[in-house]
């Protein structure tokens, strides 16, 4: 996840997250500021779990709108075990 730092980004994914009883293994974040401009950037990447019965297009298409609302990029990789 990257986009403008400002306070509840980590809020609104986990309430996402949560709603697909989706976990969070392991997060890390740092702010800094963005390329061309003094601008200040939140980053924040993370390692989750779900089962394997999760809809996982639903997930997707729903941290697309919460991207588009947040203005923020989000990218879900997705791994197999």
């Amino acid at each position: 996840l990257v986009g403008h730092d400002r306070i509840g980004i980590v809020r609104e994914v986990s309430q996402v997250l949560a709603k697909h009883e989706v976990n969070v293994e392991k997060l890390t974040s740092h702010t800094a500021p963005a390329a061309m401009s003094s601008e200040v950037m939140f980053h924040a990447l993370a390692e989750l779990e779900a089962s394997a019965s999760q809809d996982m297009a639903q997930l997707q298409r729903d941290l697309e709108k919460l991207s588009d609302d947040l203005i923020v990029d989000i990218n879900l990789q997705i791994e197999s075990q």
